[in-house]
């Protein structure tokens, strides 16, 4: 096994935890057998970044579908990967276990797992959360960028509210079951509530570090070292906004001067719909022109300095593809993803210690939680 994961054609085999692919697979009807140059990911492309397993997003908007809504669009987005791995059972196989990711590695197909990104996808029903588990979900990101019954989110007004008395059911019954519990996107208040009750290692399924981007998103150094004492693991995204403290700034700056000169452009333009839309939408290519370009490199600097802080053993990949609207240069999709390798190697990181980042930390986790 060891060899299969360290080399298929020279490349490192990576497990990713996180990707929201699935909302162009069940919107847009992408088979995710065929190449193409749009969006972020596909099998042939998997194939040429390396990756060998991949957890896909259920995630839901939760303004688009919400309450009932986004049980129903749950179910379509998982139904979905399942069409898909029906279609293609020789290049991809569904898996709920760490064994089942052995045995696809071993047979040359990509180990395809599921995790529901936000837990406002039960509705409030613990007992979805049980359906989600048997229907194959092995994770679950107890919330989104929006709070919910479960607890604060790092990205609204919840940012300082912890875990609610049901989000202590949800996660007693996720530890039960074997399901991974995902502290991604919550707020810190929650990840210590988390912390203190959770009895398997935890994961942050797509998250980057404070101390090189201010985002509130992000991890503190505190918080990396208590995710790694108690054995998890954080892998880390590909999103500029989390990466770069410049952008991130800058971002919100922006953020400002669009809804600015949308507002004027709305004025100028208020009896005529098409022209009004073909404004706005040059206001935002204009302004967002104007963001700083963000390297491959600080991906890997993010890595560096998690392994610096929690150690070789608490750090994977998250990369947020097909979620996220803006790339690092040099990660344009996931084909590039052997980029990472190359450059942690010339940083001085060891074969071994390249395998641990790319495969071997969440699949240590994995198997931990899900056995």
């Amino acid at each position: 096994m060891s060899r299969n994961i360290e080399n298929n054609k020279k490349k490192f085999l990576a497990f990713d935890l996180h990707v929201d692919t699935l909302q162009r697979v069940l919107d847009e009807n992408v088979d995710l057998a065929t190449y193409s140059q749009i969006g972020h990911l596909d099998i042939p492309r998997m194939r040429q970044g390396g990756v060998a397993a991949q957890f896909f997003s259920i995630w839901v908007n939760p303004t688009q579908f919400p309450g009932e809504k986004a049980v129903g669009r749950s179910w379509d987005l998982i139904n979905a990967l399942k069409k898909q791995v029906s279609l293609h059972p020789d290049k991809m196989r569904l898996v709920t276990c760490a064994s089942d990711v052995i045995g696809a590695v071993k047979t040359g197909r990509i180990a395809a797992g599921m995790g529901i990104e936000g837990g406002h996808s039960i509705n409030g029903n613990i007992d979805l959360l049980e359906a989600f588990f048997q229907a194959g979900v092995r994770y679950m990101t107890l919330t989104w960028s929006n709070s919910n019954e479960i607890c604060g989110s790092s990205g609204d007004k919840g940012y300082d509210q912890g875990l609610t008395s049901f989000g202590q059911e949800v996660v007693k019954l996720m530890n039960k079951l074997g399901m991974m519990v995902d502290i991604s996107h919550v707020s810190d208040r929650a990840f210590y509530d988390v912390l203190k009750l959770t009895t398997h290692p935890l994961i942050a399924s797509h998250s980057n570090l404070r101390r090189i981007c201010s985002h509130p998103r992000n991890l503190t150094d505190q918080m990396m070292w208590d995710l790694a004492d108690e054995g998890g693991v954080c892998c880390i995204n590909f999103y500029p906004r989390f990466l770069d403290d410049d952008y991130h700034q800058f971002n919100n700056y922006l953020g400002r001067r669009v809804s600015d000169g949308i507002a004027i452009v709305r004025e100028i333009y208020a009896h005529d719909l098409e022209e009004c839309l073909k404004a706005q939408e040059r206001v935002c290519e204009i302004e967002l022109s104007r963001l700083p370009k963000v390297s491959y490199k600080k991906v890997v600097d993010h890595i560096e300095q998690a392994v610096e802080i929690a150690g070789i053993d608490h750090v994977g990949l998250g990369s947020d593809y097909d979620g996220i609207a803006v790339v690092p240069r040099g990660l344009e999709d996931v084909s590039k993803l052997q980029i990472i390798a190359k450059e942690l190697s010339q940083r001085g990181f060891n074969s071994e210690s390249i395998k641990k980042i790319f495969f071997g930390n969440v699949m240590r986790v994995f198997s931990a939680v899900s056995n």
